[in-house]
């Protein structure tokens, strides 16, 4: 499981704020999350924090809307990364 935060781009200062922020799961080992769409819909940047602190940027891969669901992708990720077990 991981934290999702959906950032505005930075304002002047270089700083962002936090449009919306959920959790994700991990999918894959190559860091392919599930996560809910209107936690990252509009947001320019997106920014994942893996369970052991590990942060990355990451990108929108695809979503469903009428699901509320994204998929996004880590730009980085930790070397022990384990996807949750689907069935």
């Amino acid at each position: 499981v991981v934290r999702v935060r959906g950032m505005a781009a930075p304002d002047g200062k270089g700083e962002s704020r936090q449009l919306g922020v959920g959790s994700g799961v991990v999918i894959v080992d190559e860091g392919i999350i599930l996560t809910n769409l209107h936690v990252v819909l509009g947001a320019p940047r997106l920014v994942v924090v893996f369970d052991n602190g590990h942060e990355s940027e990451a990108d929108l891969v695809g979503s469903q809307p009428e699901n509320d669901l994204a998929v996004i992708k880590a730009r980085s990720i930790p070397d022990d990364l384990q996807p949750a077990t689907m069935r």
